[in-house]
């Protein structure tokens, strides 16, 4: 049963994140002396928000929080329905337009994801209203790491379709 929740669990990620929303406005050159990344985006019924700040990971340390909530249907051959979660941002890593962050789960609906994390990365392509849109991927939920960790940025499958997300790599 774990099994089959976890593989619900990775495909109702990947379905988020291709219903999930966003586009950049990608900062670099401008910001303060921390690393950061922030957004927020929607598309039908599914949000994702999240900001973070501080690292990079794990070195330094970072604090922040992120919430994901919607409605998935027949993900994984399981009729997920409705979905939140939350929790906070305990990893972040930047490098040029793009950041790794990672985030226990703290609060789900469904219970059964509390306890485990995700692993986020967002890569942002400059203006929101410009031709290239921001990309996003997620890899999780994964078990809780006892040690911890890094994040650095991973594949972006995913191209976002609204909102807007910021990535600060501070100099």
């Amino acid at each position: 049963m774990r099994r089959v929740t976890s593989i619900a669990t990775v495909a109702l990620a990947l379905s988020l994140a291709a219903a999930g929303t966003a586009l950049a406005s990608h900062n670099g050159d401008r910001g303060g002396p921390q690393d950061f990344a922030v957004g927020t985006g929607s598309s039908g019924e599914s949000r994702v928000s999240f900001a973070a700040h501080g690292g990079p990971s794990p070195s330094e340390p970072v604090s922040g929080h992120f919430t994901a909530k919607g409605s998935l249907l027949e993900v994984g051959g399981m009729d997920i329905g409705a979905f939140m979660f939350e929790g906070p941002v305990t990893c972040l890593q930047v490098t040029g337009n793009r950041a790794g962050l990672f985030y226990p789960i703290r609060n789900a609906d469904p219970k059964a994801f509390e306890g485990s994390g995700v692993f986020i990365t967002v890569e942002d392509n400059g203006n929101p209203s410009g031709d290239t849109p921001d990309r996003l991927g997620f890899v999780g939920p994964v078990p809780l790491p006892a040690d911890p960790i890094s994040c650095p940025p991973g594949p972006t499958p995913m191209d976002l379709d609204e909102g807007n997300i910021t990535v600060h790599d501070a100099p």
